[in-house]
Protein backbone atom coordinates (compact mmCIF):
# COMPACT_ATOMS: atom_id res chain seq x y z
CA UNK A 1 0.00 0.00 0.00
CA UNK A 2 1.21 3.51 -0.80
CA UNK A 3 0.85 6.71 1.24
CA UNK A 4 -1.86 7.85 -1.15
CA UNK A 5 -3.65 4.52 -0.72
CA UNK A 6 -3.53 4.83 3.06
CA UNK A 7 -4.90 8.39 2.93
CA UNK A 8 -7.61 7.29 0.49
CA UNK A 9 -8.62 4.40 2.76
CA UNK A 10 -8.72 6.67 5.81
CA UNK A 11 -10.61 9.40 3.91
CA UNK A 12 -13.29 6.99 2.68
CA UNK A 13 -15.24 7.29 5.95
CA UNK A 14 -15.58 11.07 5.58
CA UNK A 15 -16.51 10.71 1.91
CA UNK A 16 -19.28 8.24 2.75
CA UNK A 17 -20.49 10.49 5.58
CA UNK A 18 -20.89 13.36 3.11
CA UNK A 19 -22.76 11.12 0.68
CA UNK A 20 -25.08 9.97 3.48
CA UNK A 21 -25.75 13.59 4.46
CA UNK A 22 -26.83 14.40 0.91
CA UNK A 23 -29.06 11.33 0.71
CA UNK A 24 -30.58 12.10 4.12
CA UNK A 25 -31.49 15.61 2.93
CA UNK A 26 -33.12 14.17 -0.21
CA UNK A 27 -35.00 11.57 1.83
CA UNK A 28 -36.24 14.23 4.22
CA UNK A 29 -37.45 16.40 1.32
CA UNK A 30 -39.23 13.49 -0.37
CA UNK A 31 -40.80 12.35 2.90
CA UNK A 32 -42.19 15.82 3.53
CA UNK A 33 -43.50 15.99 -0.05
CA UNK A 34 -45.27 12.64 0.15
CA UNK A 35 -46.66 13.22 3.63
CA UNK A 36 -48.11 16.58 2.71
CA UNK A 37 -49.96 15.13 -0.28
CA UNK A 38 -50.86 11.70 1.02
CA UNK A 39 -53.98 12.78 2.94
CA UNK A 40 -55.52 14.72 0.06
CA UNK A 41 -54.47 12.02 -2.35
CA UNK A 42 -56.16 9.25 -0.34
CA UNK A 43 -59.32 11.28 0.07
CA UNK A 44 -59.65 11.94 -3.67
CA UNK A 45 -58.43 8.70 -5.23
CA UNK A 46 -58.38 5.06 -4.29
CA UNK A 47 -56.24 3.80 -7.15
CA UNK A 48 -52.95 5.26 -8.21
CA UNK A 49 -51.50 5.56 -11.66
CA UNK A 50 -47.82 5.40 -12.64
CA UNK A 51 -47.98 9.07 -13.67
CA UNK A 52 -49.05 10.13 -10.20
CA UNK A 53 -46.48 12.58 -8.70
CA UNK A 54 -46.89 11.16 -5.21
CA UNK A 55 -46.31 7.65 -6.51
CA UNK A 56 -43.17 8.82 -8.34
CA UNK A 57 -41.94 10.52 -5.18
CA UNK A 58 -42.54 7.32 -3.21
CA UNK A 59 -40.56 5.30 -5.78
CA UNK A 60 -37.68 7.77 -5.51
CA UNK A 61 -37.91 7.60 -1.73
CA UNK A 62 -37.70 3.79 -1.69
CA UNK A 63 -34.77 3.94 -4.10
CA UNK A 64 -32.93 6.42 -1.89
CA UNK A 65 -33.63 4.34 1.21
CA UNK A 66 -32.07 1.33 -0.52
CA UNK A 67 -29.07 3.40 -1.57
CA UNK A 68 -28.70 4.73 1.96
CA UNK A 69 -28.67 1.21 3.37
CA UNK A 70 -25.87 0.22 0.95
CA UNK A 71 -23.89 3.33 1.88
CA UNK A 72 -24.27 2.52 5.59
CA UNK A 73 -22.81 -0.94 4.98
CA UNK A 74 -19.96 0.60 2.96
CA UNK A 75 -19.38 3.14 5.76
CA UNK A 76 -19.14 0.40 8.38
CA UNK A 77 -16.62 -1.46 6.23
CA UNK A 78 -14.63 1.75 5.70
CA UNK A 79 -14.67 2.40 9.46
CA UNK A 80 -13.31 -1.08 10.14
CA UNK A 81 -10.55 -0.63 7.55
CA UNK A 82 -9.61 2.81 8.85
CA UNK A 83 -9.66 1.58 12.44
CA UNK A 84 -7.35 -1.30 11.54
CA UNK A 85 -4.89 1.11 9.94
CA UNK A 86 -5.03 3.54 12.86
CA UNK A 87 -4.39 0.67 15.29
CA UNK A 88 -1.00 0.19 13.64
CA UNK A 89 0.10 3.56 15.08
CA UNK A 90 1.56 3.33 18.58
CA UNK A 91 1.82 7.02 19.55
CA UNK A 92 -1.37 8.31 21.20
CA UNK A 93 -1.16 11.85 19.77
CA UNK A 94 -0.66 10.56 16.24
CA UNK A 95 -3.65 8.27 16.72
CA UNK A 96 -5.71 11.22 17.91
CA UNK A 97 -4.77 13.24 14.84
CA UNK A 98 -5.88 10.40 12.57
CA UNK A 99 -9.09 9.77 14.51
CA UNK A 100 -10.10 13.43 14.65
CA UNK A 101 -9.27 14.00 11.00
CA UNK A 102 -10.56 10.83 9.38
CA UNK A 103 -13.12 9.29 11.73
CA UNK A 104 -14.61 12.48 13.18
CA UNK A 105 -14.23 14.46 9.95
CA UNK A 106 -12.72 17.52 11.63
CA UNK A 107 -10.84 20.11 9.59
CA UNK A 108 -7.09 20.48 10.08
CA UNK A 109 -7.76 23.71 11.96
CA UNK A 110 -10.25 22.00 14.29
CA UNK A 111 -7.83 19.12 14.92
CA UNK A 112 -5.07 21.57 15.84
CA UNK A 113 -7.35 23.50 18.21
CA UNK A 114 -8.68 20.32 19.81
CA UNK A 115 -5.14 19.05 20.47
CA UNK A 116 -3.68 22.46 21.33
CA UNK A 117 -1.00 22.25 18.64
CA UNK A 118 -0.21 24.39 15.64
CA UNK A 119 -1.51 23.19 12.28
CA UNK A 120 2.08 22.62 11.15
CA UNK A 121 2.72 20.31 14.09
CA UNK A 122 -0.52 18.45 13.38
CA UNK A 123 0.60 17.97 9.76
CA UNK A 124 3.93 16.58 10.99
CA UNK A 125 2.21 14.19 13.38
CA UNK A 126 -0.10 13.13 10.56
CA UNK A 127 2.77 12.48 8.16
CA UNK A 128 4.66 10.50 10.82
CA UNK A 129 1.56 8.42 11.50
CA UNK A 130 1.09 7.70 7.78
CA UNK A 131 4.78 6.71 7.52
CA UNK A 132 4.37 4.37 10.50
CA UNK A 133 1.29 2.77 8.95
CA UNK A 134 3.15 2.37 5.67
CA UNK A 135 6.09 0.62 7.37
CA UNK A 136 3.89 -1.71 9.41
CA UNK A 137 1.47 -2.58 6.62
CA UNK A 138 4.19 -3.86 4.27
Amino acid sequence: MTKAGIKRTLGRVDELDRMLTVIDARIERLESMTQGHAIRYDAIRVQSTPEDPVEKAMEKLYGLLGKRKKLEVARMTALEEADALIDLVEDAKMKQVLCFRYLSGLSWYAVSKRLGYSENWVFKLHDRAIDEILKKSQ
